[in-house]
């Protein structure tokens, strides 16, 4: 049929989900046909492997059965089409579009990959520029460059970063300032650039004078403010400061840094492998080679099993590093010329095997599972037992970016260490799971009708503090019943609800029905508070602030009877939103919390620029004391979050072992089942824990 209408092409008939997975590893296709009743090969299991193997290949399902049903069934299930038998027509119109789109695609992803690499390149440029660059939305910084950050005293441009413009603006300048910007905030209006010069306050508190052209810009894709700093016009300002005797200069000047070569930047310093950088940089040029010669690479994280017992435990704190330089020497050694090897994090490597199909990947993965199991590992005459856990991703044509990549490796790693309960070690290949596009639209409808039907119900977990307060205070926890009644499994809604006008009901909801309940329990004389999380669909709502501050008063509730609880992960990729609704509500004389706080990168740098009066610190730091009380990464925390005068919050207390520690840690209020399990009525007694 195809060579009738003209179309060469070679074709490979697949008997078996074996004979299949070889022919998409070996070559490269540009289709696949399948009658949906066939037994040998069942359509669905062809499906899965093109999705395992991360190929590009659009699936054309042949049926026998009229109307709109197998039509449905198929497309749901992964078919790029579905065509009737012996429609022969229609067939060839259909393969000759998705032969097109493949194009296209192919196009497309080549277009991408020079878009990023010139990205790359203008983002080098900027942050290599003697001109301080930076860029404002909002009245926050997006970016600084390393010459802006050095102008105000900062070491770490990051220091800067998410800052409030305002905050490096003097005094006597900021009416000026705010006048000069005023223009900028019409997004739909062209505005001429505008020179400031103004005396900014740098890191140490001291004025510095600066000369800035504020013009309209694009960063991100998003509309913005430009601030550029003339490297000539900012040598012109130290001038007064440089014309001094030269032997009071050389006298005052502090000796200079040695600046880290560029190859050292891309080195782990404990183990001498490449750092996770180079990684990335690694990722890149794999993902150009697959995008343009259609190949295949695999990427794999060995995370050490059950790290702490068997490294922190037997070694200590203070040897672990030179354990995981141990390890890696010997799996270095065992590695060939040609395939990348990085540390990832404390215990986790990295390793990228070039041309390396899913088939061979899994094949190397168990050879290296059986060299790490007969291999011993000493340190300082310790012996230490390794076992790994390797998740693999496949870059191939299909994958969008190096942080795609690496998180299927973490997802696949993450996946064996849940089904390795002993610690023994194993390996998986990333698998994207079918997504059923129904089922977050499911769950948000499902969601709606148990607001309309009252099978959503509320439960309270007790706060104690450990340091004599006598305050009452409960988390508020959201549980939804299915239609006949029945608990669904617990689900955190805010993550499983994607659709932000359902969550914002759900927001409202919580909020009516809390705020009720805390007036009923309040008029029997209990002096309580609860705590009420949000989902970051309230930082849309700019009217949020002012609604919240009428339903508290509504319900005759003081100001801070509620406390409002945000996600720190919410928080982090909205920073800008968050701090305008957490001022918002600060101002309206309601304290708000910070959960899972502790996750990000550098989680301290988010409290400089969103207010919090609670921070609930990540269940992660409770579970890692309870299982090693040497652990000092709660304690830290606390410590540094006392520093700001941070009310802190421990979950997950599990055992009354971990309460000295807490204690002395200096946490004020602990969370878990070891005092009382989330309940349907407020009813625990303080007064006996006191």
């Amino acid at each position: 049929m195809l060579r009738n209408a003209g179309i060469t092409a070679r074709a490979q008939h697949a008997e078996s989900l074996d004979a299949l997975s070889k022919l998409l590893q070996e070559q490269s296709w540009d289709l696949l046909l399948g009658h949906d009743q066939t037994s040998n090969l069942p359509l669905e299991q062809a499906i899965r492997e093109i999705k395992k193997l991360n190929k590009d290949i659009p699936v054309i399902a042949i049926t026998e059965e009229e109307g709109s049903h197998p039509v449905v069934e198929w497309l749901r299930a992964g078919a790029t089409e579905v065509v009737t038998l012996d429609d022969d027509q229609h067939l060839l119109l259909v393969i000759d579009r998705e032969v097109e789109n493949l194009d296209h695609r192919h196009s497309r992803r080549i277009a991408d990959r020079k878009r990023r690499e010139a990205e790359q390149k203008a983002m080098h440029l900027l942050d290599s520029s003697r001109d301080a660059i930076a860029y404002v939305q909002d009245g926050m910084f997006l970016f600084v460059n390393q010459t802006f950050a050095e102008q105000l005293g900062y070491e770490d441009k990051d220091d800067l970063e998410v800052m409030p413009l305002i905050d490096i603006i003097g005094d006597d300048d900021q009416g000026r300032c705010k006048e000069a910007l005023k223009n900028f905030n019409v997004k739909s209006q062209t505005v001429e650039p505008v020179d400031f010069k103004f005396n900014a306050v740098s890191d140490s508190g001291d004025s510095v004078p600066l000369e800035i052209t504020f013009s309209q810009a694009t960063f991100d894709n998003e509309p913005c403010i430009s601030l550029h700093g003339d490297y000539r016009r900012l040598r012109a300002l130290e001038v007064p400061q440089q014309a001094q005797p030269a032997a009071a200069a050389v006298a005052e000047q502090p000796a200079e840094k040695p600046k880290e070569s560029s190859a050292s930047k891309l080195r782990d310093t404990a183990t001498g492998l490449y750092n996770r950088s180079a990684l990335y940089q690694q990722i890149e040029n794999a993902l150009d080679g697959s995008t343009t010669e259609h190949s295949t690479h695999a990427l794999l994280l060995v995370n050490i099993a059950d790290f702490n017992t068997r490294i922190i435990n037997t070694l200590g704190y203070r040897l672990s590093d030179l354990g995981m330089r141990e390890i890696s020497s010997k799996i270095r050694d065992w590695l060939t010329g040609n395939e990348f090897f990085a540390r990832f994090n404390d215990s986790t490597f990295a390793i990228l095997l070039p041309n390396c199909p899913a088939t061979p990947a899994q094949d190397r993965c168990q050879n290296l599972l059986e060299f790490i199991n007969d291999t011993v590992f000493e340190v300082k005459s310790k012996t230490i037992i390794v076992r790994a856990q390797i998740g693999i991703s496949l870059i191939t044509e299909t994958t969008k970016d190096s942080d795609q990549c690496v998180e299927h490796a973490r997802k696949a790693m993450e996946q064996v260490r849940a089904q390795d309960a002993d610690n023994d070690g194993g390996f998986h290949l990333f698998e994207e799971k079918k997504e059923n596009k129904s089922s977050g639209n499911h769950l948000a409808d499902q969601l709606i009708k148990a607001i309309q039907s009252d099978n959503i119900y509320l439960l309270f977990q007790p706060i104690i503090g450990l340091r004599g307060s006598e305050e009452e205070q409960y988390e508020v926890l959201a549980r939804i019943r299915d239609e006949e009644g029945q608990d669904l499994p617990n689900q955190d809604l805010f993550k499983e609800v994607s659709d932000l006008n359902t969550l914002l009901k759900l927001d409202r909801w919580i909020v009516l029905e809390a705020a009720k309940q805390l007036a009923q329990h309040r008029s029997k004389g209990n002096n309580t508070r609860l705590i009420v999380n949000l989902s970051q669909a309230v930082f849309e709502d700019p009217n949020l602030p002012s609604w919240l501050k009428v339903a508290i008063k509504a319900a005759d509730l003081p100001a801070d009877g509620i406390i409002f609880q945000l996600r720190e992960a919410d928080v982090t990729e909205h920073i800008s939103k968050a701090k305008r609704f957490t001022d918002a509500v600060i101002g309206n004389g309601t304290p708000v919390s910070i959960t899972n706080f502790g996750c990000a990168l550098n989680p301290l740098n988010t409290l400089k620029h969103v207010n919090a009066d609670f921070i609930k610190l990540d269940g992660s730091y409770t579970q890692e004391l309870q299982e090693n009380p040497e652990s000092t990464g709660l304690s830290n925390l606390v410590r540094d979050l006392n520093g700001f005068k941070k009310t802190t919050i421990v979950p997950f207390v599990e055992n009354a072992s971990a309460l000295s520690k807490l204690w002395q840690a200096g946490v004020h209020y602990i969370q878990g089942h070891y005092l009382q399990e989330p309940h349907a009525q407020m009813n625990y007694d303080f007064n006996s824990d006191n």
